[in-house]
């Protein structure tokens, strides 16, 4: 009973100590931590736009690792994120559910935390695959937030290109057991292509959330240039992205269909419902759907339309 009793304290201590991890990374679920594991995986699998040199089964048995890099390296960006003042004022009012305003860690304990887990992701990227990649989010991270460059819309949709960029390269070196890809003229021009996009349509996050960049001093394209002509800009990058992906990449034109599809959506929803909080969201869903879907047109090529 004495050993019952010290064991299961530690066994909910620990409990409680991985819930706090999780819940720094519950927001990006959906929008990073998701789709960077499936596409990457599918990537490898695929074995396009990059070569996969180990077999089908030794991908699906990585799974696991490509988890662990992904939720790993965003769980050092959000700490980072949300252990600045500003961020805590604003989790108070807008999502005091997060740790650091539920109070479930103080900002001292948060800042050794974030500390540690520098060293931590650079050790294990070295291990699994996807230690240029990281280096590069840590690098991207520390621009972001503790210069707060991320405050700035032409700095911070460039940055977050940069980092969309980087999750995806080092979750397929990590499916891959790899941490050096070779990069054909495909892979190129298909990486270049999602930089592009995310660079001129991140701002599709800014969307429903203006009024709290504003109280926090963020210029964000939507603010910076008005909420109409960052919609406009937002139409035009995806039709223009859209329409050339099968071209840029140098695929067949019906695996770019689900991007194009997707794009409509957007389009028609940017259109013809009003600007709205709950409105704006669902639309920045379908914009993480429309980047998804580049992901794959080299997956989709591969497998539907290859000989």
């Amino acid at each position: 009973m004495g050993i019952a009793k010290q064991t299961f304290p530690d066994f909910y201590s620990f409990a409680r100590f991985v819930k706090l991890l999780w819940l720094f990374t519950a927001d990006d679920v959906l929008s990073i931590l998701i789709p960077n594991v499936v596409c990457s995986l599918a990537i490898a699998l695929a074995g396009s736009p990059f070569e996969s040199r180990i077999s089908q089964i030794e991908v699906l048995a990585r799974i696991p690792t490509v988890v662990l890099w992904v939720w790993l390296n965003l769980l050092f960006f959000n700490v980072s994120n949300q252990i600045q003042d500003a961020s805590i004022e604003e989790d108070r009012e807008n999502k005091p559910w997060r740790p650091l305003p539920s109070q479930a860690i103080t900002q001292p304990q948060a800042r050794i935390l974030y500390a540690a887990l520098g060293p931590l992701v650079l050790i294990t990227s070295a291990v699994t695959g996807g230690i240029l990649p990281s280096i590069s989010l840590q690098i991207l991270t520390f621009a972001y937030n503790d210069l707060r460059l991320g405050d700035r819309w032409y700095f911070r949709n460039c940055i977050n290109a940069g980092g969309y960029l980087s999750f995806l390269v080092g979750a397929v070196q990590a499916a891959l057991n790899t941490c050096d890809l070779e990069y054909s003229d495909l892979s190129i021009r298909w990486l270049a292509l999602i930089g592009c996009a995310v660079t001129t349509g991140i701002h599709a996050m800014d969307l429903y959330d203006q009024a709290g960049d504003s109280k926090r001093g963020r210029r964000t394209l939507p603010i910076a240039m008005g909420d109409a002509l960052a919609r406009n800009v937002l139409l035009v990058s995806m039709a223009l992205v859209s329409l050339s992906a099968s071209r840029v990449i140098g695929v067949s034109y019906a695996s770019s269909g689900p991007t194009m599809a997707l794009a409509a959506v957007i389009s028609t929803r940017l259109r013809r419902l009003k600007p709205s909080v709950r409105a704006d969201k669902a639309t920045f869903k379908f914009w993480c759907l429309w980047i998804i879907s580049l992901y794959l047109i080299p997956v989709l090529d591969k497998v539907w339309f290859s000989n």
